[in-house]
């Protein structure tokens, strides 16, 4: 299963997070929240989707105004309450899926080790971006999930903001576990 895709982007001109729905959504105070995924057979029942925070849709509809993806590949898959990330390149990149027991959230890509038995070996890159992406993911995570995973390269290399994401799952997650796969060396 991949969990990321390209597609043709319009109207993204910065990264757009946010929780998927399938069906139009009554709540409106909340819609920012979510990106609606149109599929080609129910593309009628959307009547305004303006204040959702993106779309990601099997066919280009007109007048398409709200940061938008068109056939996205590989994605078939997502449903409702999983969160995607969409980037203006047109990739699409499911960080949370609702079904899965086993969701990792990618802290960054530098490491303090080169272990041999590495599968992602470190890379030397300022990757500090992905700290506002995580804390907005876990707002956006389901309450109910058992279990997250916060893992690397190495994920206490992001020294103060490694706290505030800790802080962050404890607060808005307190029901759910959290497991940090560290070599300890920081």
């Amino acid at each position: 299963m991949f969990l990321h895709g390209r597609g043709t982007p319009l109207n993204l001109a910065r990264p757009v997070i946010g929780r998927i729905t399938t069906r139009p959504l009554t709540d409106e105070h909340r819609l920012f929240d979510y990106i609606a995924l149109v599929r080609t057979a129910v593309a009628t029942q959307w009547d305004d989707l303006t204040r959702y925070a993106g779309v990601i849709q099997d066919v280009q509809h007109s007048g398409a105004e709200l940061p938008t993806i068109v056939r996205p590949a590989n994605l078939e898959y997502l449903s409702d309450g999983d969160v995607v990330l969409l980037y203006p390149s047109g990739e699409a990149q499911a960080l949370y899926r609702r079904s899965s027991e086993n969701n990792t959230v990618l802290a960054t890509e530098r490491c303090n080790s080169f272990c041999l038995m590495c599968s992602q070996p470190p890379k030397k890159i300022n990757d500090s971006w992905r700290v506002g992406i995580i804390l907005r993911l876990i707002e956006l995570i389901d309450p109910a999930a058992r279990e997250i995973i916060l893992s690397g390269g190495e994920p206490t290399l992001l020294a103060d903001d490694f706290f505030r994401i800790i802080q962050k799952f404890s607060s808005t997650l307190p029901g759910t576990a959290l497991h940090v796969l560290t070599n300890g060396r920081t």
